[in-house]
């Protein structure tokens, strides 16, 4: 009962800052993470350690039982700035912070390469990030899944038009049912 108790005060605060369509979403976008976390989903939080990684878990939080909440960070050696990990540990409310890294490092990758990469070839994200921690929720075992990460509209135009909540077909498999959900998608810096 807490948990519903704590939903509805997230929704009634969420929805007073949209217009009626957009409130509607959101409302049938939180109903069916209700209903997941009712199931017994484990939601990953992708944390790079900035602002809007913590924010994202904390929102989480005020949803989601700690035991379905599983932290994950993709390192990136030789770009990533010393003490991000400790920082993100120090952030999490004490929960086990899962770390993974690509194969092949950033440097690495534009030497290949000849080039950097750039916002129409985003090598970086889908193999330094994406790939890695996908490879390590699945390895989980985990069944049902909701995979959450922290980008907002407002950062770009390409992330506006993401869809805050969809059903992965490439990484449901094997009696896998997984979910791709933006939950801050929609904050602005200011709230």
């Amino acid at each position: 009962k807490p948990l519903e108790v704590t939903m509805q005060q997230k929704i009634f605060t969420t929805f007073s800052l949209f217009q009626d369509e957009e409130a509607d979403d959101l409302k049938s976008e939180l109903i069916r993470i209700n209903e997941l976390i009712a199931r017994g989903a484990i939601f990953v939080v992708n944390h790079s350690g900035g602002k809007d990684s913590q924010a994202m878990f904390h929102f989480i939080t005020d949803l989601v039982p700690r035991s379905q909440i599983f932290v994950v960070h993709a390192e990136l050696p030789e770009v990533e700035w010393e003490g991000v990990l400790e920082h993100i540990q120090s952030t999490v409310l004490g929960m086990t912070v899962h770390t993974c890294r690509s194969r092949r490092m950033l440097l690495e990758m534009i030497r290949e390469r000849g080039m950097f990469p750039s916002p129409s070839i985003r090598q970086c994200t889908s193999d330094l990030k994406r790939g890695p921690i996908e490879r390590t929720i699945r390895r989980t075992g985990h069944k049902l899944i909701v995979n959450c990460i922290g980008l907002r509209s407002d950062e770009s135009s390409n992330r506006a038009k993401l869809a805050t909540f969809k059903y992965s077909e490439k990484n449901s498999k094997n009696d896998r049912e997984w979910y791709d959900w933006l939950p801050i998608h929609h904050w602005t810096v200011e709230a």
